[in-house]
């Protein structure tokens, strides 16, 4: 039962991956050039957020606005986490929110090349400004200090 499993989740992993792979980009199969996709709304995992919804809008053929509301998060443990926060192991979630403009300098030249550009799969150049709280936070840890709230500026 367990390799029946095992074997099941490979395969659907596997289809999924092959489902866009390697398409034709559809500027090119419509004789248009190469463009940002109009709106992009994406569940983001990980890195740089622990859990986030995001949102890309069109503004010209080449620029696009990217934003995100989530949840940056970080983690640590060991016997220093004990004596300073009372657990062996901590979490912390604080609530973020991100705007990125975006230019895409070479989406015509992977499309003339026949690499993908769904999904706004090209290069991109950007600022993003983020903005969150220290003093707002989800945790386990009794005593973690609570901080200022943070506008950051980076350029991408």
């Amino acid at each position: 039962m367990q390799r029946f499993s095992i074997l099941v989740v490979a395969l659907i992993l596997f289809a999924s991956f092959q489902i866009n792979a390697q398409d034709k980009p559809a500027a090119l199969i419509k004789g248009e050039s190469a463009s940002v996709a109009e709106n992009l709304v994406k569940v983001e995992t990980f890195y740089p957020n622990l859990l986030g919804v995001s949102y890309e809008k069109k503004i010209r053929k080449e620029f696009s606005i990217y934003s995100i509301i989530g949840f940056l998060g970080h983690y640590g443990g060991g016997s220093i986490s004990q004596a300073t926060y009372g657990v062996s192991s901590y979490y912390v979630l604080t609530p973020q929110v991100m705007v990125q403009p975006r230019f895409y300098h070479n989406l015509s030249k992977r499309a003339a090349s026949d690499k993908n550009t769904a999904y706004n799969s090209a290069n991109y150049v950007g600022f993003a400004a983020r903005f969150y709280d220290e003093g707002l936070f989800i945790t386990n840890a009794e005593n973690y200090p609570k901080g200022p709230a943070i506008f950051q500026g980076n350029r991408l």
